[in-house]
């Protein structure tokens, strides 16, 4: 009896640390906005999927659409999936520019909505609309998610044509993994019904003194895969990556090379390095978490704030790295994309977590 009632109560504490919802997954609504901008008209025999995400955080999937039908960027995707739908945006029988020469030519592309940072039932949302489109297409072509969908992950490895290794860190940020998601697609197409899991996050204490050997706080985390370590011209260094779960302290952003320079633990100690600036592999522990006041305020070089280098917009709310001379250190977003230059600014005091 005792034994039982021990089972029991596991059963309800992993019950308490999870939400589930099972669901029956049907056709979701595929609303058609063909982009007029980063087209290929080039014919399209589809041969499976790509699921990539966008890794650009709370914009919806008609904020992507009509990013790419305004502005020619060489790329596009088949759909947008987020957490109000599905947009499709270049004809199924047609070429998108998505994920290398190859992939291009013979697939389908999908992006995942990334939600506002941590929103857990948005997230759900686009996970369930992602499951239910792949397994509708694949219905129609008569395919499975062993031998039909793909991850841009793995188009990069395979073919080489690109670097990108979505959406792996998307997935495992939010509790899910490639092989979760590729089998509730497979149960879609089965006809089976999908669980849909909301693990509840505990809050983490982040350590503000700086780990021995590093020059600050560590103030993120790689996640998702490993980051090879590369010199200041972007070539990478044999025997030499940050490994995926790896905390680290982001020093400096290269803005024109996207090269972010780190310093990183290894057995034999603390070692200094570039890794390429992936936005969906680094997560900084204070994301978001500075708020720029009403007035556009300029960033700089250094932190005597002698040369302007950017500059924040009003409200904008950025990354706190470190502080150096009482100045701090913070890393935004540009026309590049997420995190993708950091400077000092001037009024700090808005931040006091370190």
């Amino acid at each position: 009896m005792k034994k039982q009632f021990k089972i029991l109560s596991l059963l309800v504490a992993i019950l308490a640390t999870f939400s589930f919802s099972s669901i029956m997954v049907q056709a979701v609504p595929i609303n058609k906005q063909f982009i007029n901008n980063n087209r290929s008209y080039r014919v399209l025999e589809p041969k499976g999927i790509i699921i990539h995400d966008t890794a650009n955080s709370g914009a919806t999937a008609q904020n992507n659409r009509d990013y790419f039908n305004r502005v020619y960027v060489g790329a596009s995707a088949h759909y947008f999936v987020d957490w109000n739908g599905v947009i499709q945006t270049i004809p199924s029988n047609e070429q998108a520019w998505h994920a290398g020469g190859y992939a291009n030519r013979n697939y389908l592309s999908i992006e995942m909505c990334n939600p506002k940072s941590g929103n857990m039932e948005q997230f759900n949302q686009v996970y369930k609309n992602t499951v239910e489109l792949a397994a509708s297409i694949c219905k129609e072509h008569g395919w499975n998610s062993a031998n039909n969908i793909f991850s841009h992950k793995y188009i990069s490895d395979t073919y080489r044509q690109t670097d990108h290794q979505d959406p792996y860190s998307f997935l495992i940020q939010y509790g899910k993994s490639w092989n979760t998601l590729c089998q509730d697609i497979q149960n879609a197409i089965n006809g089976q019904s999908i669980n849909i899991t909301s693990p509840k996050e505990e809050s983490k204490q982040v350590n503000t003194e700086p780990t021995t050997g590093f020059t600050y706080a560590n103030n993120a985390k790689v996640e998702g895969d490993d980051l090879y370590i590369r010199d200041s011209a972007g070539n990478r260094i044999a025997g030499r990556w940050v490994s995926d779960g790896d905390n680290i302290t982001v020093l400096d952003i290269s803005y024109s090379k996207q090269l972010v320079l780190v310093e990183y633990p290894t057995s034999t100690g603390v070692r200094q390095g570039y890794v390429k600036n992936v936005p969906s592999l680094i997560k900084y522990y204070y994301q978001g978490q500075y708020s720029n006041g009403s007035t556009r305020e300029p960033s700089y070089i250094c932190s005597n704030l002698n040369s302007r280098f950017g500059s924040l917009d009003s409200w904008e709310s950025v990354t706190p790295l470190y502080r150096k001379d009482g100045k701090l250190c913070v890393v935004y977003s540009t026309s590049k994309g997420t995190n993708t230059k950091n400077g000092f600014v001037k009024y700090n005091d808005h931040f006091n977590k370190f």
